[in-house]
């Protein structure tokens, strides 16, 4: 019995040296209890936002013919609730008319840097704050860090931001756009999660920093203060850095972070369990991930050995502080690659995702990460809505041309057609010049990827053999309410003519152009005609180029000059 009780004794020993007494684990519960709470509210705010979505897409849809569609201005994409079907299965109808909404901001790289750098500065300061009031107080130790009640108050308040998020996404989403039930949850691993979240890692290095301050070592005191300098300049530097943009999002930013779906399907494929965790594990390892542990963590646990070194501690503390990020970093560089050929489903969504939600800095990074990988590129590609409609359209065409075309494989047209439309989410702009045999579904196909692509401001169709009479009614159609695309450049297509500068002055007033490059296109009179009655509509062109078109006559120009000269528009002809 005196055995018993010894080893009883030592055991509650043991975890009041850990900081583990009755008061701690009291604390625990009560967190525990908020992070559950602010879980189930999460996922009943966001369910409630995806309901009422749902209920309007009935009432978007019977608007008529046209109506934006589902509020994206292009075709709802297949149900991919999680995930992404092939689209071999989507039937591109031809008379769906083109239209875009007409208003569609992308959300820039500038925006999210400025919502990161206000709440990592609020979450900096709060965690400072507290640190320093620990250190007046005494409560800073090196057994708990601060005191429990501090902690409980850092999560009530990172939790009642993430339902803040909650609440202003379910209220602003777009017809036809929700969340899966697990998304909260998936927000709050990112958000709050120990070990994860990067606003625990700040408070972890603001808490280390203090214990430095506290010690009666002037060199430990020296090496806090560089701490916490070290802490704020590297955010600083991720803030610059867009690969980081997005990651720093799902912590700081996880609810305003979270991908979309369309829920207006009746059933919504998902994906499996086994899926989602191979996701959640690729994220951890990922290139992104490992170029910030190389950043913050290592030096980090350098300043972390040297208290150890000077203050004294358990050797094992200064060996783990080292070697996790250094195994974390070894896993990315040896099982990423192996991991990311089985998240195709996951990147293809993404994208999706990151066009309907017009998500300029989740576009980027997803395509640094697959970047200078074709292969992965084009089964990603063909695997979305977004870029798989134009590649399958363009197979489909080549195949009634002669061109060998084999389903499921690969060729080089689909490669560079591929590469250059995934890449315009870095250079913004969608350059297929040289790239021909368009018919009207591609080219539809291309100018709905436009229209949902926010990001997209320059397009490139030069020496593409566009064909104006056969392709006017997509020109006319597809650039309608089409806001962010400013310039378009169509110079080298001969056979443009003015069947196709007239179907593009019909669009010009219900559109953002600001350029327009018609150089070398066959354009006569007619269709210099109908460019000056669109810049008397309201067109918004800045600059207009009609070189090279010697079919144009002389009255036609000298009106035309006289209508640019009246609104000010630059004129080359």
């Amino acid at each position: 019995m005196d055995a018993t009780n010894e080893t009883a004794t030592q055991g509650v020993d043991l975890l009041k040296t850990a900081g583990l007494d009755d008061r701690a684990i009291y604390w625990c519960l009560v967190m525990l209890a908020v992070a559950a709470a602010t879980c189930a509210c999460g996922t009943i705010i966001l369910m409630l936002g995806t309901w009422r979505s749902k209920l309007r897409t009935p009432a978007a849809l019977s608007l008529g013919p046209d109506s934006p569609r589902s509020g994206t201005g292009m075709q709802s994409a297949p149900s991919i609730g999680t995930t992404t079907i092939g689209l071999q299965d989507v039937d591109v109808s031809a008379d769906q008319p083109l239209r875009a909404p007409q208003v569609r901001q992308a959300i820039s790289k500038r925006r999210r840097r400025w919502q990161l750098f206000s709440v990592f500065l609020v979450t900096f300061t709060l965690c400072l704050w507290l640190v320093i009031a620990g250190i007046v107080d005494g409560s800073l130790s090196k057994e708990t860090g601060l005191a429990w009640e501090s902690y409980a108050v850092l999560l009530s308040l990172g939790c009642g931001w993430m339902l803040l998020q909650a609440v202003i996404v379910a209220s602003t989403l777009e017809t036809g756009r929700g969340y899966g039930t697990g998304a909260f949850a998936e927000a709050m691993l990112g958000g709050v999660c120990p070990f994860i979240a990067d606003s625990f890692d700040t408070l972890k290095d603001t808490m280390f920093g203090g214990l430095c301050l506290k010690s009666s070592h002037v060199f430990l005191n020296v090496v806090g203060i560089c701490s916490w300098m070290y802490l704020f300049g590297f955010h600083i530097y991720f803030f610059t850095q867009l690969r980081f943009v997005a990651e720093l999002v799902a912590s700081h930013l996880a609810v305003f972070g979270l991908p979309t779906l369309d829920v207006t399907k009746s059933a919504t494929p998902k994906m499996k369990i086994s899926e989602k965790l191979t996701a959640l594990a690729a994220k951890q390892i990922s290139p992104t991930k490992r170029h910030m542990l190389e950043v913050e963590n290592l030096p980090q646990a350098g300043f972390a050995i040297l208290y150890l070194a000077v203050e004294g501690g358990s050797p094992v503390v200064a060996l783990l502080s080292l070697a996790l990020p250094t195994l974390q970093i070894a896993a990315s560089c040896a099982l990423h690659g192996r991991i990311q050929r089985r998240l195709v489903p996951w990147y293809a969504m993404r994208f999706d995702s990151a066009a309907n939600d017009a998500d300029e800095v989740l576009a980027r990074r997803l395509w640094s990460e697959i970047d200078g990988n074709e292969e992965l590129c084009l089964k990603i590609a063909l695997s979305t809505r977004c870029f798989g409609d134009v590649l399958h359209a363009r197979r489909r065409h080549r195949a009634e041309l002669g061109h060998v075309v084999v389903e499921g494989g690969e060729d080089e047209d689909a490669r560079i057609v591929c590469r250059r439309l995934m890449e315009s989410s870095e250079s913004g702009e969608v350059n297929l010049s040289g790239v021909t045999n368009w018919d009207v579904p591609s080219l539809e196909a291309l100018l709905r990827l436009v229209s949902q692509a926010a990001w997209v401001r320059l397009l490139w169709l030069v020496d593409c053999q566009l064909d104006g009479p056969s392709l006017a009614p997509a020109l006319s159609d597809g650039f309608r309410g089409i806001r962010h695309l400013k310039v378009l450049f169509l110079s080298d297509n001969p056979q443009l003519r003015n069947e196709g500068a007239q179907a593009l002055a019909a669009a010009l007033p219900h559109c953002g152009l600001e350029g327009l490059d018609l150089h070398s296109t066959g354009v006569g009179s007619e269709g210099a005609e109908a460019l000056r009655r669109a810049l008397e509509e309201g067109a918004a062109l800045k600059q207009l180029d009609l070189r090279e078109n010697d079919a144009i006559g002389e009255e036609a120009v000298a009106a035309l000059r006289a209508c640019c000269e009246s609104r000010g528009v630059e004129l080359h002809i």
